[in-house]
Order: C-alpha cells, then sequence, then structure tokens
C-alpha cells in the first residue's frame, strides 16, 4: 500500500483498486483507528495526502511478513521440476506486472 512515502487519496484508491469515495471512508476509518494521519496536499489545495503512523506501517509490515512466509511455505512444498519452470517464468512475470 505504501511505498515509504505519502500518496494522495487518488494514487491510494488506485494502488487498492478501488474508487476514491471507498478509498476515502477507508482512510477516514483508518485514521480513527490511529493507522493513518492525512494533511492537505501542497501542490493541490483540493487533495489530501495520506501517511501510515507508527502503529499502521507496523501492522502492514506485519501483514506483509505474513504473506511471504505463507509464500515461502508454499514454494517450499514444491517439487524441483515445478520450482525449474517457475524460474523459467519469471522473467515474463516481471514483463506482465510491469505493464500493470
Amino acid at each position: 500500500m505504501f511505498s515509504g512515502r505519502s500518496l494522495s487519496l487518488a494514487e491510494l484508491a488506485d494502488a487498492e483498486q478501488v474508487k476514491n469515495p471507498t478509498m476515502s471512508r477507508l482512510v477516514a476509518d483508518m485514521e480513527r483507528e490511529g493507522l493513518a494521519r492525512t494533511k492537505p496536499s501542497p501542490h493541490d489545495a483540493r487533495a489530501i495526502q495520506i501517511t501510515p503512523t507508527a502503529r499502521g506501517k507496523a501492522l502492514l509490515l506485519a501483514g506483509k511478513k505474513r504473506r511471504v512466509e505463507s509464500l515461502a511455505k508454499a514454494l517450499g512444498e514444491l517439487e524441483p521440476k515445478d520450482l525449474d519452470s517457475l524460474d523459467g517464468s519469471i522473467d515474463t512475470l516481471r514483463r506482465v506486472i510491469r505493464n500493470i
């Protein structure tokens, strides 16, 4: 979600694949829970910048850690031939992801 920098509401909505009004409600909830803070954008008086709080960052990192551990476990259960097949697909997958 956050890449170490503040994001606009539109950027965050795009990243999470939701519409701006939905993200606006989610951000309000995150602010109430102490997970994010907002401030006016220095570049656009109509926009806000959203930054995770320390608590929000910790929650994001914990979620990322769980996803990485889950993926590592699943990959560890694959047969060597399946791992070789995945390895051969990495470059194609990177190109696909770059174009999303």
